[in-house]
């Protein structure tokens, strides 16, 4: 394999054409865990152990690894399924989805946010659990939410992304032209200056 890439975006598509499935999946998890470890050090002062990092990165892959076999398992198709539920559609060869949610608790004044970034195949490159002490608001959260999914894939070297959501409010924030100087409002200007095509 080449080992002289210009940039990171490029050693990743080239590893996404070789890599097997579970192969590619560890690389994602543990390039996303060391880039956490990194912003955790630079804006919060604490940097966890390399044996801390793999600990991380072994329990995401689990997780990976049983919504893979429940992907996989007759039980997940039942065959009388409704047709008209949403089901995940891969985005053109050479684009990335990212899905993002996010919940709320508002008796602790917390958010939850969760993403995944799957490729045209279907394959996960990169996943994300966190929470937040912040307005305990929904829309804010979901705008909150969508920022941080474009900031994960721009963080991993991807930027021709589709974005999906179900978050409804936030999807016209995005394909707003005028400024929104409300607190969603401007968390979903910051995430419109990434490359992005809306999938609502």
């Amino acid at each position: 394999m080449n080992n002289n890439f210009t940039d990171f975006r490029e050693l990743v598509m080239v590893l996404l054409s070789k890599l097997e499935e579970k192969y590619l999946a560890e690389f994602g998890v543990v390039v996303s865990k060391i880039w956490q470890r990194r912003n955790e050090f630079i804006f919060k002062h604490y940097l966890s152990t390399p044996s801390q990092l793999i600990h991380q990165a072994t329990q995401q892959l689990d997780i990976l690894n049983s919504l893979t076999q429940s992907k996989n398992s007759p039980k997940a198709h039942p065959l009388n399924s409704d047709p008209s539920s949403p089901r995940w559609q891969p985005p053109p060869e050479g684009i990335f989805k990212v899905n993002w949610d996010a919940s709320v608790r508002k008796e602790n004044g917390t958010i939850g946010v969760g993403i995944a970034i799957r490729d045209w195949q279907g394959r996960f490159l990169a996943t994300m659990r966190m929470k937040k002490t912040m307005l305990p608001d929904a829309h804010v959260a979901e705008s909150f939410a969508a920022l941080q999914a474009v900031t994960l894939a721009g963080d991993i070297g991807i930027n021709q992304i589709i974005l999906e959501g179900d978050a409804l409010q936030v999807v016209k924030d995005l394909l707003r032209d005028e400024e929104n100087w409300g607190q969603a409002g401007l968390i979903s200007m910051d995430t419109k200056k990434f490359q992005i095509v809306l999938d609502p």
